[in-house]
Order: C-alpha cells, then structure tokens, then sequence
C-alpha cells in the first residue's frame, strides 16, 4: 500500500526530464566577439583594442557562467536520476521504461560532455587568440612608438641647427651692415675732407692772384693734366683737378652710395624672406597638424661641413687720388709754412 502510494505521489519520471530540459535549454552558447580591423591613428586603435579586449573579457566571462550553470545542470540531472533509479531499484520496478530512462540520461550526459568540452576548447582558443592578438598590437605599438621618438629627436637636431644657422646669419648680417656703413662714413668723411682741402687750396690761389675768379679751368690742357695758362707756381698747388675734381668724385661716391644701398636692400630683402620662410617652416613643425604633413628636405638644412654661412664682400672703390690730393695737401702746408 505503501508502495502504490509513492508510485501515485511520485512523479513521473520522462515528465520531469522534459520539464527540466525545457526550463534550462542547452543551445544557448554565448557567440564570441569578432576582432576588429583597426586602421587610423595609433591612439584610435589603442581604444578600439582596449574596447576589444573588454568584450572578449565579458564574453569570458559568459562562458564561464555558462559553464558553471551546465555543470550545476548536469549535477541537478544526475542528482533526479540517481534518486529517480534508486527509487525505482528500491520498489522493485523492471519494467520496459527502465532502459529507455537510462539510454535518455546517457545522451543527456554525453551531449552535456560534448558541450563542456566544446566550451572548454574555445575558451581555450579565445585565450589564444587574445594573447596573440595583445603581443601582435603591443610589439607594434612599440615599434611605432620608437619610429616616433626617433623622428622627433631628428627634427629637435634640425630645428636646433636651423636656430644656430638663423643665429649665424643675423650676426653676419649685422656685421656686414656695420662694416658698409662704417666704410660709407668713413668716405663720406674722406670725400668732406678732399673737398674741403681744394676749396682751401683754390681759395688760396685766388687770394695770392695767381687765379682770376673769371677764369675757366681746363682740365683737359696739358700732358700733365694742368692747365696751361695757369703759372708754374700755382701749378704744383692745383694739381689734381685733371681727375679728382670734386663734382666728378663726388658723383661717382654719389653713385657707389647708391649701388652699395641698393645691394643692401636687396640683401636685406633676402633675409627677411629667409627670416619669414623659417618662422612659417618652425611654426609649422610645432603645431600638432604641421608635424605630421611637413617633411624636412635635404636642401633646407646645411652640412656640418659647410661652416657658418658667410655674406660676399662688398667691393670698395679704390680711390688713387686720395693719394694725390694727400701730396698736394701736404705740399700746400709746406709752402704756407
């Protein structure tokens, strides 16, 4: 009585195997993240690889979970059967649906293994994949990272030679500014001087009446280039008219003066545009964008070879008469004295 009454309080068996398997469904298998191509900027594809590296943590993670409630499953399932099988052993119960139970729990318990390990492999794989992929990206993040601090460290030696030339050029500049103007002063001066002695020497003459006022000077007359109606006494005195008139000297420093003028202007024309051309070069390899985009040529850098840029000399008149209007000064003074 007993027994028919457990038999009819127990349920049946295949009914709470299918109850079972439909409250906890064994397809479900968590779909592995697929691994994104990464192009762009390095920085870009750190994130997208961090971003990656948490989804295949997460689904990691699922797998375990998964694992975890198939094996708390499979200890459930052999739990009921083992219950199921000794209560029917113990009652006594040889019937047909004995063996098909049995053969029921077996593929249950094969399938569930087949799941386990299929988990477990790609687990496995995904763990493979995963480190694979992070010492790929790391040995490339790194080979980037050292092209980059090699190229900065060249462009820091450019732009510093680029300062020092820039620096070497100004001074060259500056010195070769004060040498013309030091020498056009120092002719200025000289042509002042020269005029003043053959004012001096021709007031002279015209105060002691060997020159009239109305008296035209030819400068052409004579082998010697003194004027013939002009007395031999007066004649060592005024000397040099025949090439070193003031009006004649003074036109071709007049002319020199401007000739040297226009080269410096050109010259300093010259430098402002290197001067522009170099501050808008460095502006742009400081800015973020024009690090990327501008590449330094080989023609805009000089050799260590070459030296500090020099400036051409500027050719200076050479003046004879100088000379010859110093003689006739000093033969003036010695015949005052």
């Amino acid at each position: 009585m007993s027994q028919q009454g457990s038999r009819n309080t127990t349920p049946s068996p295949g009914l709470s195997m299918i109850d079972y398997t439909e409250n906890y469904p064994l397809h479900f298998i968590p779909v592995r993240p697929v691994t994104p191509r990464f192009e762009g900027s390095h920085c870009k594809n750190c994130i997208q690889y961090m971003e990656h590296i948490k989804q295949l943590q997460q689904h990691i993670d699922r797998v375990h979970e998964e694992n975890r409630r198939l094996n708390s499953n499979n200890r459930t399932i052999r739990e009921t059967y083992g219950r199921y099988y000794s209560r029917v052993k113990t009652e006594g119960r040889e019937g047909s649906d004995c063996p098909k139970y049995e053969q029921e729990e077996e593929h249950i318990a094969i399938n569930l293994m087949k799941r386990m390990r299929e988990v477990q492999a790609e687990r496995d794989n995904v763990k493979k994949e995963m480190k694979k992929e992070q010492t790929e990206q790391m040995d490339a993040m790194m080979k980037n990272i050292r092209k980059t601090e090699t190229e900065l460290e060249e462009t820091r030696k450019v732009l510093d030679r680029m300062r020092r030339e820039k620096i070497d050029q100004e001074n060259a500049l500056e010195t070769e500014q004060e040498m013309l103007y030091n020498t056009l002063g120092k002719q200025l001066d000289q042509l002042n001087t020269d005029k003043k002695r053959l004012e001096i020497i021709l007031n002279r003459a015209y105060l002691r009446g060997y020159v009239d006022n109305e008296d035209n000077i030819d400068v052409r007359g004579g082998p010697s280039g003194v004027p013939s109606p002009i007395p031999a006494v007066v004649a060592e005195e005024v000397r040099p008219p025949s090439t070193f008139t003031a009006e004649a000297h003074q036109a071709e420093m007049s002319k020199l003066v401007m000739v040297a003028s226009e080269r410096k202007e050109a010259f300093c024309g010259y430098m402002d545009e290197m001067r522009r051309s170099f501050s808008d070069r460095f502006d742009g390899c400081l800015t973020p964008s024009g690090s990327s985009n501008y590449v330094m040529e080989s023609n805009d850098v000089r050799e260590y070879s070459m030296g500090p840029p020099s400036v051409p000399p500027t050719p200076r008149p050479a003046i004879d008469s100088v000379s010859d209007m110093d003689d006739a000064s000093s033969r003036g003074s010695h015949r005052d004295d």
